[in-house]
């Protein structure tokens, strides 16, 4: 009579690896990146390009409209920043929310 436990252990359980079953191949790094680019195509377009647009309009003197022409003007727009205190209140505002919520 054999105890419930050998059945597991046949099938590979209890730490023990188990070989790759006969026809089944693994996936190529080419096709793994073709089976991800869908996935990355709308992360970049919805979050990393309009986080390094505002991060470049950060150092321009933009104003809001579409095909405004601009012109770096460097870390002045950060300047003026430290001495705001609406910045200043908001920033604390959204620390405040971002440690409540985690």
């Amino acid at each position: 009579m054999t105890s419930i436990g050998e059945p597991l252990l046949a099938a590979g359980r209890f730490g023990r690896r188990r070989r790759p079953r006969r026809g089944v191949r693994r996936t190529s790094t080419r096709e793994t990146m073709l089976l991800v680019l869908p996935a990355l195509v709308p992360i970049v377009l919805l979050s990393l390009y309009p986080l390094l647009r505002g991060i470049y309009l950060g150092f321009t003197d933009a104003k809001a409209g579409l095909h405004v022409s601009t012109s770096f003007i460097g870390i002045d727009n950060f300047v003026r920043l430290r001495h705001n205190s609406l910045f200043w209140n908001s920033f604390r505002i959204g620390l405040i929310w971002a440690f409540a919520l985690t």
